[in-house]
């Protein structure tokens, strides 16, 4: 936040701010985070313009990130900061979000229902029980995807 505070520029007006800062789920989380909702994308499976990532926003705030030192103290992850860097500094719009994909990273899992697979009970779910209240995947659908992106599933 203090990046944003010093270089409101390069925060896009249509960003996944809702989805960033959403405090119903985990208000505890929420709190810590100082306001960021720690919602992001559990997939490694992503498909970006590199013009993003090379774009002076990210790079900028990649060099402040860096100069932070919580890669190497805090051991911030690549997931979180790719999904917090498209969600402030990229329009929502441009986001996909490729839940018909199947995937699984521990404890995460998302197995689209499907007459070709054989799923497991919980199929169409992205976690295990013990760890819903972490999924933010639904407060995507709910904050940033059009009623169009809904209805092409």
């Amino acid at each position: 936040m203090e990046f944003v505070k010093k270089n409101p520029q390069y925060v896009n007006p249509n960003g996944a701010f809702k989805w960033l800062t959403d405090s119903i789920q985990n208000p505890d989380y929420t709190k810590k985070a100082n306001g960021y909702s720690t919602c992001h994308f559990w997939s490694n499976f992503e498909i970006a313009n590199m013009d993003f990532y090379r774009g002076e926003a990210y790079s900028k705030w990649m060099d402040a990130l860096e100069e932070d030192g919580g890669f190497y103290y805090e051991r911030w992850g690549d997931a979180p900061v790719h999904s917090v860097g498209v969600g402030l500094f990229e329009d929502k719009s441009k986001v996909h979000w490729f839940r018909d994909i199947g995937y699984h990273h521990s404890p995460y899992k998302s197995i689209p229902n499907s007459d070709k697979c054989s799923a497991p009970e919980d199929s169409g779910y992205f976690a295990p029980k013990d760890v819903y209240s972490l999924n933010c995947l639904s407060n995507w659908v709910k904050y940033e995807m059009t009623y169009k992106e809904l209805q092409q599933y």
